[in-house]
């Protein structure tokens, strides 16, 4: 057991924080740095890469397949309750009829079960990995140390008390705030959309 936390440690230690440290290294050099010479405010930055980052989470809901997934799901779902029902239709015995009921609620329960597994997975794949990860990246890129030598205050945004109960917001706050609007106007938009073709659809049935 120790050799295997000693091998644990030194795959840490000389594989993934290096190469952690690169990577992070990269992103400031491709994403911060031209911001910088842009003379882009650090609000702004944190906010535009809370966008960037959830761009990244719609895109790998749609590798990961996400809609596509849930809708064969739902489908699944209401075919296995409709063959439910005309098969209990066809069972005269009460007692046959409660019996088979119970097996198939058991078997869909089971479906279900490892549906929601897989969603769950998949969702935190594509949202919270992303979202966690980013954001302590950002953290890191914008430290207290250089918030006070460009604001003379640990946060990003500091409102100086001019709402009360409320100093300022952080980095993190920022970063989550410009990740979730993104998000609602991206289901926004595709809601839309979806609204729209099913109105298009209908006009051309009749």
């Amino acid at each position: 057991m120790e050799t295997i936390f000693l091998v644990l440690n030194f795959i840490s230690e000389h594989i993934i924080t290096p190469l952690f440290l690169h990577l992070s290294n990269w992103l400031v050099i491709l994403l911060i740095r031209p911001m910088d010479f842009l003379h882009i405010a650090m609000p702004l930055q944190v906010f535009l890469l809370g966008i960037l980052t959830a761009l990244l989470s719609w895109r790998l809901r749609t590798i990961l397949k996400i809609p596509e997934r849930t809708e064969a799901f739902r489908r699944l779902f209401q075919r296995k309750k409709q063959e439910q029902g005309m098969l209990a239709k066809g069972i005269d015995n009460k007692y046959a009829r409660d019996a088979l009921l119970r097996v198939s609620d058991e078997e869909i329960d089971e479906e279900y079960n490892a549906f929601m597994a897989d969603y769950f997975s998949r969702y935190a794949t594509a949202y919270l990995l992303p979202a966690v990860v980013a954001m302590a990246w950002i953290q890191n890129a914008f430290p207290k140390t250089l918030l006070f030598e460009k604001t003379g205050s640990p946060l990003l945004i500091d409102l100086g008390n001019k709402i009360p109960g409320i100093q300022g917001l952080s980095v993190a706050a920022v970063f989550l705030a410009a990740y979730l609007l993104s998000l609602i106007c991206l289901f926004s938009y595709q809601g839309f959309k979806k609204r729209r073709r099913g109105r298009q659809i209908l006009k051309e049935g009749t």
